[in-house]
Order: structure tokens, then sequence, then C-alpha cells
């Protein structure tokens, strides 16, 4: 294994930081803020292994002056899995409402504080927030309340019409800033993306297959609407019409609106052809045709992580 004492970042490289909003803030009954999704959550039972007050977290809200001092060192993320539980109620990111109401909020923190911010985060890892925190899809967590409205759509298309929505959202951030505040503000709009790059588990052609539609999965589903300005054909074709289309406006929106990428690594993996789809573990490897076969490195101490001594990308 590689000994870290001797890896380098590179000076210009950027760290960032996002933090979840109902470990940190507090004051869930302070000012009528209201109830948020996590606030629900969190009082739903079965959610807290220790059954400890759910109301507990690091109380931003009364030492926010500590806190400011903090973020001007390491960046802020403006959508990290968490709405107000009105909005989710209304049919959160599975609404195109929803986008309208973020970018309201979108524009209150470029206007308010673009002279001090530079780098703004639109989202944090939206496909995890695609399969995780609209409705229980097979294999994944389920951080969504058991309240709420679905708008009446399909299970399996939830997490994609989600998706889709969070990024035209992250475009027409992109563009607002774009046309209302870079000149004066000269700041760069960053999207933070995660996945774990896939291996294929053998030489197989079946294999090598499978590992192209699982980084079509991982990444390509986010980055080619940015840089594309659609979905990779890939998708479109073994999802049909559960995969979401741009309009031609919403595609040139998106297609470049990107000044950084940033990634949230945290694993890489093997994957295989499954023999059977539905035997697989996951709704995403369902969807995609592919099967986690192991993860590569060594297991560092109890986490979900892996250390491995070789870049993101091999090549």
């Amino acid at each position: 294994m590689t000994n870290v004492d001797n890896l380098k970042f590179p000076k210009d490289f950027i760290w960032g930081v996002g933090t979840a909003a109902y470990q940190v803030e507090g004051g869930s009954t302070e000012d009528g803020r209201g109830e948020s999704v996590w606030d629900v959550i969190r009082k739903e039972g079965n959610r807290i292994a220790d059954e400890s007050d759910p109301d507990l977290s690091c109380e931003s809200y009364k030492f926010w002056r500590d806190d400011i001092n903090l973020l001007k060192e390491l960046g802020v993320t403006l959508f990290h899995s968490d709405m107000p539980m009105y909005l989710f109620e209304s049919g959160g990111w599975l609404s195109r409402d929803t986008i309208e109401a973020y970018l309201k909020l979108v524009d209150i923190c470029f206007k308010t504080y673009g002279h001090l911010v530079k780098y703004w985060i639109t989202f944090n890892e939206i496909t995890n927030y695609g399969w995780m925190n609209v409705y229980p899809q097979k294999g994944f967590p389920n951080h969504s309340p058991t309240r709420g409205d679905r708008l009446g759509v399909e299970p399996r298309k939830m997490p994609y019409l989600a998706m889709h929505h969070m990024l035209i959202a992250h475009g027409r951030a992109y563009r607002l800033y774009e046309q209302n505040y870079k000149t004066s503000q000269n700041g760069e709009i960053c999207l933070i993306i995660t996945g774990r790059y896939c291996f294929r588990a053998s030489d197989s052609d079946e294999d090598g297959q499978a590992q192209t539609r699982a980084n079509a999965w991982k990444f390509q589903h986010i980055l080619d609407p940015i840089y594309k300005g659609d979905y990779p054909d890939i998708m479109k074709n073994i999802l049909g019409d559960a995969l979401p289309s741009f309009t031609e406006e919403e595609s040139t929106i998106l297609k470049g609106a990107l000044d950084v990428i940033g990634i949230n690594y945290y694993l890489s993996t093997k994957v295989k052809n499954p023999e059977n789809v539905e035997l697989c573990e996951t709704a995403e490897e369902i969807d995609g045709r592919f099967k986690y076969a192991e993860d590569l490195g060594e297991k560092f101490l109890q986490s979900i992580l892996f250390c491995i001594n070789f870049r993101i990308h091999p090549g």
C-alpha cells in the first residue's frame, strides 16, 4: 500500500466542505424556522439506533459567529440532502416547483454573499440524493420521510426524475449567476459529483460492457448533460421513458454550465455482467445491468472506505 506520508496535493488544489444541516444547525423551533425533511425522518420510529434525542446537534444556530470564521476557511454548498418539509410534501425534487424555490434561495445567496464567496457549489452528490432521499429504492439507505406527495410518479422513475430536475436547477443557477453576478463578483460555479470508478472483474467482453454501463450510471449520467447537453445514449437505450428528456432550451442552458467540477471519491470497485439482473442487490445495478463484484484495496479501519495505490482512473 502507498505510504500516505509521501502523497501531496497540488498547491492550487481546493478543499471544500459540506455539512448536514440537521446535524449542525439546531434551533429547529426558533424564529419560525419550520420542519425540514430530516426533522421528520429522525422522529420516525427505528431511525436512531440508541434512541437518543433527535434534536441534538452542533447548535450552529447559537454559535454562528464562531462557525462563520470556520466557513471562511473552508467553503459552502447550496444544497446537501435536505429541504423544508413543506417542499418535500409538495413533491420535493419530483416537482418542477422545487426548481423555482431553489432558484429563489440561490439568488438570495448570490445577492447577499457574492462579494465574499468566490466558489459556489450548487449541489452535493446529486446521484446519492436521487437514490436515497426521494423514495425507498432496493439496496439503498432510506433517507426519505414516510409522508409526502410522490405526484403519481412510478417508483422506478423517481430517482431519474429528481436528478433530472436537480440538473436543470443547476444549469439555471449557473446562468443566473452568469447573467446577473459574474461580471461584478467574478465567482465560479461548482458541482460536486460522487461515484466509485468501476473496473471490469475479468477480461471478458461481457464484463467490459458491464463496466461501461456502470460508469455511465456513476459519472456520465450527471456529467454528459453538462458537457454534451444530453444523457448518454447507453442510458437512454436501456431506460427508455424511465429517463426524462431535456427540452432544447434546457439542453442549451445545461451545456457548458460549469466552472469547476468537484468529486467526492470514496472507493473503487470491480463489476461484472450479472447472470440474472433481478438478483442484483441495488436498483441501480438492476437498471444498469451490472453487478458489484468486489471493492478494491485495503479496508480503512471500520469504515466503508478502501485504500488503493493508484489514481481514481488508472489510465
